[in-house]
C-alpha cells in the first residue's frame, strides 16, 4: 500500500495482519492528519520504514514473517538513534511482551482494544517526544564501530574520527581503551555480548560482523537518566504524568492480595473528566499536569490509599487509565461510618481538584466499586467503577443525601403510576436520510405525572435508581416494546422494528437472553423486529455481557450501537457480533465542525462499511445537520427535525402517511 497523498503531512507507517484493526487505526491516523503506510508483515514494515522514513511507527506483536519485536529489533539495529519512535501494539497486556518491546527499542505500548478518543494525543505526545530526545542527543550513548585492531570505523560523536583513523587508544582514556580492546577480542573469539567499566564509564560490546564490533560508551550520569526514562515510558501515562494502568494495576493486584489475606475490603473510585478526551495544546496540557499535580497533594493525608511508586518521583495515589480515567484505590477502615465519610471526603476532594478547562462544562460522575462485592480482580473492579461513571442512571452526590422519607414518597409514586398506567412508551421514527422511509422506531419512556407534568426516559430512569425500581421499570419497557411491536407487525403497511435501550445492568443478568427470548415466543414476534440498543462501553465488558449478547443475535434479534465513538472500541466484541447499526450523536459533529475536525464521525461511518452495518445519526435538529450528517455517510437519521417522539397511535398514523416503509427481515 502506498502512503496517502498530502506530502505536508507527517508519515506513520502501521504494521497489522489484522484487516479491521487496521482500518481503524488507519482511519484514526487520517483524522489526525498523518499520511499512513499500511502493510501486513513485519518483515515488509523494516521495509518501509528504511525506504519511507516514516515519522512515526506502529508494530503490532502477533504478525507473519517478523512478529513485531523482531522487526522492532531490526529497524533498531540497522537505523539506531536515527530511527523513528516505534509503538507496539498488543492485545495481550503482559509484562513479558512490553519489556520485550522496550528491549527492542520501542517508545511505549498500545493495548487493544485502543481508546480512540484519546488517541491523537498520545501520537502528538510521542512525536513531541522523540524530537524532544533528539535535542538532547547530547545524554545518549556514545556509540562506536571497532576494527579488530582498535581503528575506529565510525564514531556518533565525532564524524571525523574515521577519515583521521583514530584507534581506541587515541579517542578514549587509556584505562577503559585497554579494557575495550580486551573485551574486542573476547567478543570476536566468542561472538557473546560482553561490557566493562573504569572509573565512572561503563561499555558494552557486541559483535558486528567477522571483525568488528559495536561499542555503546555510557556515564553513570547517562545510566541514570536512562534508566529513569525507561521507567517514564513503562510506568507513566504520558500526558498526565500519573501512574498508568500497567503500574495502577501491579500495585491494586498487590493492594487485593494482601486484601483477601486479612479479611479486609477495598473501594475503586473513578472519575471521567472530560478535559482528558481532548488533545490540547502544550500550555493547556502543562496546566493540566500542574492541577493534577496539586490534586495529588489533596490527597495525600487521607490514610489507607494505595499509592503507586516508580523510581523516578515520589509515590502517587492517584492513577490514569487509558488517557481517559482518574482513579483511586481506598483499603476499607474498619466500620461502616468511617468507610462513608472517608469515601465521600475523598470524593469531595476529586471534585474539587478536577481543573477547569476547554469542554469541561458538566458535572463529574464518580463511579464506585468494592472488593468483594462488585468483583475479585482488579480488572473487574475497573471495569465496574467505569461503567458506574458512563451510567445515565448514575446517581449524583447530592441525590445520595436524598432524604429517605422523600425517596420513600418518589418511590410510591413510580408505584402507583406503573399500576395506573401513567408509564406509557412513545416512538420517534428512524428514516432513510436518501427515500425518507420509515425503518425503525426508538421505543422512549414517558411518565405523564399528575403535579409534575410529562417527564423524559432520562428523568424517569433516574428516579426510579434512586428508589430502586430501576429491573420493574426496565422490566415493563421491555414487554410493553415488544407487545406493540407485535400489534404493528399484525399491519404490514406499519411492520416496523422497535429499538428498545438496554442497560448494562440488564445484560448482566444471566437469563436475561433467556426471558426475552420466551417473551418474543408468548408475544408471537419475529425476532428481527426487535432492535437492542446497547452502548459502546458495553459491548465487551464481561464475558457475561458478550454472552448476552451472542445468545440474542443468534436468535435474531438485531443490534445497534448507541453513543458511538464516546467510548473504548471492543475490536473482540466487533469481530464476534453481527451488529446491524452504529447511532452517533450529532451533537458531536457539531461541536467537531466548529473545530474543523470530524474524526469520530469518519471513523464511525468507516468501521459500519467494514462491518456492513448502518450509521445512524441521531439528535438531527435542522436540514444543514441533516445534509452534513449525509456527507459523513450515514445511512439513516432522527431527531426533531425529522420527527418528535410519538404515542403508539400517531406514530402508526406518520408512518402510513410517509413513503411506504420497508418490511424488516
Amino acid at each position: 500500500m502506498t502512503p496517502s497523498d498530502n506530502k505536508d503531512r507527517p508519515l506513520a507507517l502501521l504494521a497489522d495482519d489484522d484487516p479491521v484493526q487496521c482500518t481503524l487505526m488507519t482511519r484514526a491516523l487520517l483524522a489526525a492528519d498523518y499520511r499512513v503506510l499500511a502493510v501486513d508483515n513485519g518483515r515488509s514494515a523494516v521495509a518501509g520504514v528504511l525506504s519511507q522514513a516514516p515519522a512515526i511507527v506502529f508494530l503490532d506483536v502477533q504478525m507473519p514473517e517478523l512478529n513485531g519485536i523482531e522487526a522492532c529489533r531490526a529497524i533498531r539495529n540497522r537505523l539506531g538513534d536515527r530511527a523513528p519512535p516505534i509503538v507496539v501494539v498488543t492485545s495481550l497486556d503482559r509484562d513479558e511482551d512490553i519489556a520485550d518491546g522496550f528491549a527492542a527499542g520501542a517508545i511505549d505500548y498500545l493495548i487493544k482494544p485502543v481508546n480512540w478518543t484519546v488517541f491523537r494525543h498520545r501520537v502528538n505526545g510521542w512525536l513531541t517526544t522523540h524530537r524532544l530526545d533528539q535535542e538532547a542527543v547530547s545524554t545518549a550513548p556514545r556509540t562506536l564501530m571497532v576494527r579488530r585492531d582498535g581503528l575506529i570505523l565510525s564514531d556518533s560523536a565525532n564524524r571525523a574520527a574515521t577519515t583521521l583513523e583514530l584507534t581506541l587508544d587515541a579517542l578514549l582514556e587509556p584505562g577503559l581503551a585497554e579494557q575495550l580492546q580486551l573485551c574486542v577480542r573476547k567478543v570476536l573469539k566468542s561472538r557473546v555480548p560482553a561490557s566493562c567499566s573504569f572509573g565512572h564509564w561503563s561499555a558494552t560490546v557486541q559483535a558486528a560482523g567477522l571483525d568488528r564490533v559495536q561499542i555503546q560508551v555510557r556515564s553513570e550520569q547517562q545510566h541514570a537518566a536512562a534508566s529513569n526514562d525507561l521507567v517514564r515510558l513503562a510506568y507513566l501515562e504520558p500526558r498526565t504524568e500519573l501512574p498508568n494502568r500497567h503500574l495502577f494495576t501491579k500495585t491494586a493486584t498487590e493492594a487485593l492480595i494482601e486484601a483477601q489475606l486479612r479479611g479486609r475490603r477495598l473501594t475503586l473510585l473513578c472519575i471521567a473528566p472530560e478535559y482528558l478526551k481532548t488533545a490540547g495544546s502544550p500550555r493547556t496540557d502543562v496546566a493540566v499536569r500542574d492541577s493534577l499535580a496539586r490534586l495529588v497533594e489533596g490527597l495525600r493525608p487521607f490514610d489507607g490509599l494505595v499509592q503507586h511508586a516508580t523510581t523516578e518521583q515520589r509515590a502517587s495515589p492517584l492513577a490514569c487509565i487509558d488517557g481517559a480515567y482518574l482513579v483511586v484505590l481506598v483499603q476499607d477502615p474498619a466500620s461502616a461510618a468511617a468507610k462513608t465519610s472517608l469515601v465521600a471526603n475523598i470524593v469531595a476532594a476529586l471534585e474539587a481538584g478536577v481543573p477547569t478547562v476547554a469542554h469541561h462544562d458538566k458535572d463529574q460522575t464518580i463511579g464506585q466499586a468494592c472488593f468483594p462485592r462488585d468483583g475479585n480482580t482488579i480488572e473487574s473492579l475497573l471495569q465496574s467503577a467505569i461503567l458506574a461513571t458512563l451510567e445515565v442512571t448514575t446517581v449524583a452526590k447530592t441525590d445520595a443525601k436524598l432524604a429517605d422519607d422523600l425517596r420513600d414518597d418518589l418511590g410510591a409514586e413510580l408505584s402507583d403510576a406503573l399500576d395506573r398506567d401513567q408509564i406509557c412508551l412513545y416512538y420517534q421514527p428512524r428514516v432513510c436520510i436518501r427515500t425518507q422511509q420509515v425503518l425503525g422506531a426508538e421505543a422512549l419512556l414517558r411518565w405523564q405525572h399528575p403535579l409534575r407534568g410529562p417527564l423524559v426516559a432520562r428523568e424517569l430512569l433516574r428516579i426510579a435508581e434512586l428508589t430502586g425500581l430501576t429491573a420493574r421499570v426496565t422490566g415493563w419497557a421491555l414487554r410493553a416494546a415488544v407487545a406493540q411491536a407485535a400489534a404493528w407487525s399484525s399491519l404490514r403497511e406499519t411492520r416496523i422494528p422497535v429499538s428498545v435501550n438496554i442497560s448494562a445492568t440488564q445484560l448482566a443478568r444471566p437469563d436475561f437472553a433467556n426471558e426475552l427470548i420466551a417473551l418474543l415466543a408468548e408475544a408471537g414476534l419475529d425476532p428481527a423486529l426487535l432492535e437492542i440498543e446497547v452502548g459502546e462501553v458495553y459491548l465487551d465488558v464481561n464475558d457475561a455481557i458478550s454472552a448476552q449478547l451472542l445468545e440474542l443475535r443468534a436468535a435474531g434479534v438485531g443490534l445497534i450501537v448507541d453513543d458511538f465513538g464516546h467510548g473504548r472500541i471492543a475490536l473482540s466484541a466487533l469481530r464476534r457480533l453481527r451488529i446491524d447499526g452504529f447511532k452517533v450523536n450529532h451533537a458531536t459533529l457539531r461541536e467537531l465542525q466548529v473545530e474543523g475536525d470530524s474524526g469520530i464521525y469518519d471513523l464511525a461511518a468507516s468501521i459500519a462499511r467494514v462491518r456492513h452495518a448502518v450509521l445512524i445519526g441521531k439528535g438531527i435538529e435542522n436540514a444543514a445537520e441533516l445534509a452534513l450528517a449525509a456527507s459523513k455517510g450515514c445511512d439513516q437519521a432522527q431527531g426533531f427535525h425529522i420527527c418528535q417522539p410519538l404515542p403508539a397511535s400517531d406514530f402508526a398514523r406518520f408512518a402510513r402517511a410517509a413513503i411506504p416503509t420497508a418490511a424488516a427481515g
